[in-house]
């Protein structure tokens, strides 16, 4: 997976010259991190380093993908496996410096900065700088209302079509909810929840990160998931630091805790590069497997504080893990068999178009946000997909990103002119869907187009009007050691790690067992009995005061009826 992860920093210690990156310390070619710098409007690496106060790039880029296994540092969450004869280091970063520094104040002037950057390093073209074709994208920064510089409609427009863009060029976004106390709106967050992940921040108790759990407030509502965002618990790459690492928090923080869990699911199921190629996993996939994983958190089910809850990158990998499960792609595409009928909706309706448009017509044509008369279609289609009868159905959703109908308009005759398919039903044998399509007037009835292209789709350029996936389980056996939801028998989550003050285990069983939870120093000394007793049906609850341990490496000896877990911390 290739990836753009924000803001830079010094050259002396920029994003790509940093030891956990793979950088030598003299060949710039060494370090698996490149970039381009919309300031200076330059290749990253050969840019003048004029921007010493940002190491926010940085420390994005270590959560996500510092390699593992290298001798120094930390381990990034998708930092590969090294070794001197794989030399495994992880996925690809790319760091596009759209602002902060010395050059100018954080995104003053630098709307168009943000843009360019989605946009241009969404695509993959050889011949433009910039476009490298990242499968994925990390926005860790945000404006807000009370920016009121920035937050304006024009400046709003231009990002959300930039995220519309990324989306339908197959790039997962995920984006930080910001950190506040209350939950006002966020650019690029709260764009549009089929083109981004958007992410809140939880404390050391796994609840949503407050002064008591994490040294702040962070923003919730229209959240997909949470992860961690306390500020003494998270530790990356700096380049504020005197040894290049340092702690990191807030919201920034959790979002590349969820790209990095992105990458993993791409890595492992994408089978070509490229993020075209029809079977590689859709924005949408990534979201869905990333929420229908999450551990579910107090409030109970989904909320607006802490969305799906708790990211759980097992969890996810579980999901589709070979050869067991398996994502699959369908549509109105010459892959499956399919039939397409069209109805009048309505004759005419008089309707806001609530954001400016620009349609899929050969020649495209964006209409301005305005009143507009439109016959409306009603698209219907059926999909053979002809599953085997042997597979299960463990899941579906449709997938916008790849699909050329609208949603219908609302109650009050206004118009989201975003992409959606409904769903009307879907088996192993075929899937019922269904959309619609705008023949459009100005108010004075002159001929204007349509929304977003004609009945016959000829003109509906890189997109079939409907696309879906289906999540299924086959016919092989499970191994022994997981259950039909992808995870253990007997799954345990500590959290956090590093951690200072206390620690929470949660494990979870299928019946109730006995259970001794046992401290270890580093040395194999036992220091505490941590809980004695009996698990419940479900998930056990354990919380575990370390504040007085001195700061080392620790290890809990995890005794279930028979079984024997050993699960290791850092105390810091």
């Amino acid at each position: 997976a290739r990836e753009n992860f924000g803001c830079g920093s010094s050259r002396e210690h920029a994003p790509w010259a940093h030891e956990d990156f793979g950088w030598n310390g003299s060949s710039n070619a060494s370090s698996k991190v490149e970039g381009w710098d919309f300031q200076t409007n330059a290749d990253m690496k050969s840019g003048p380093g004029e921007y010493a106060n940002s190491a926010h790039g940085t420390r994005i880029g270590g959560v996500i993908s510092a390699i593992r296994n290298n001798g120094v540092g930390v381990a990034g969450i998708a930092g590969g496996n090294y070794t001197m004869s794989t030399q495994n280091r992880g996925i690809s970063l790319y760091s596009l410096r759209i602002g902060g520094g010395g050059l100018t104040p954080f995104f003053a002037p630098t709307v168009h900065y943000i843009a360019d950057a989605i946009i241009t390093s969404a695509i993959s073209n050889p011949t433009l700088n910039y476009a490298y074709g990242l499968n994925f994208q990390n926005a860790s920064w945000g404006f807000y209302p009370s920016y009121s510089a920035m937050y304006t409609d024009s400046n709003i427009t231009l990002i959300n079509d930039a995220v519309h863009q990324a989306n339908r060029a197959q790039v997962a976004f995920i984006a930080s909810r910001g950190n506040d106390s209350f939950p006002q709106n966020c650019v690029p967050a709260l764009t549009d929840d089929d083109w981004v992940i958007t992410v809140g921040g939880f404390g050391t108790d796994g609840t949503r990160m407050t002064p008591l759990n994490g040294n702040g407030y962070t923003s919730y509502g229209d959240l997909d998931v949470c992860a961690p965002a306390a500020n003494t618990e998270i530790f990356s790459t700096d380049n504020w630091q005197p040894l290049n690492y340092g702690p990191f928090a807030f919201t920034s923080a959790a979002a590349p805790h969820v790209s990095g869990v992105v990458a993993l699911l791409q890595s492992y199921m994408n089978d070509t590069t490229g993020a075209s190629n029809y079977k590689n996993l859709a924005p949408e996939d990534c979201e869905e497997i990333i929420q229908r994983t999450a551990t579910d958190v107090s409030p109970a089910s989904y909320d607006q504080l802490t969305g799906y809850g708790r990211l759980n990158a097992g969890k996810a990998l579980r999901l589709v893990e070979k050869p067991y499960r398996d994502v699959k792609h369908f549509g109105t595409n010459p892959a499956s068999p399919y039939v397409i009928t069209k109805s009048v909706y309505s004759l005419s309706d008089t309707i806001v178009l609530r954001e400016p448009f620009t349609n899929y017509a050969s020649t495209p044509v964006t209409f301005p946000r305005a009143r507009y008369v439109v016959k409306t279609y009603q698209i219907n289609a059926i999909v053979n997909h002809n599953l085997p009868s042997t597979d299960t159905i463990k899941g579906y959703w449709a997938r916008p990103s790849s699909s050329a109908v609208l949603e219908l308009f609302n109650a009050n005759k206004k118009l989201l002119p975003r992409e959606r398919v409904i769903i009307n039903s879907l088996n192993n044998s075929s899937a019922s869907l269904k959309g619609y399509i705008y023949q459009v007037k100005d108010t004075l009835g002159t001929p204007l187009g349509w929304w977003p292209c004609d009945t016959t789709f000829a003109c509906a350029l890189l997109s079939s009007p409907f696309e879906y996936s289906i999540l299924t389980r086959n016919s092989t056996p499970l191994p022994t050691s997981s259950d039909e939801l992808g995870g253990f028998i007997n799954k345990i989550d500590l959290f956090p790690n590093p951690a200072n003050e206390k620690h929470n285990l949660v494990i979870q069983t299928n019946e109730i067992k006995n259970l001794t939870v046992d401290l270890y120093d580093l040395m194999g000394r036992h220091v505490k009995t941590a809980y004695s007793g009996k698990t419940i049906n479900g998930d056990t609850h354990i919380t575990c005061d370390i504040s007085a341990l001195t700061n080392s490496m620790y290890f809990y000896i995890i005794r279930l009826n028979d079984e024997t877990i050993c699960k290791k911390f850092i105390k810091n």
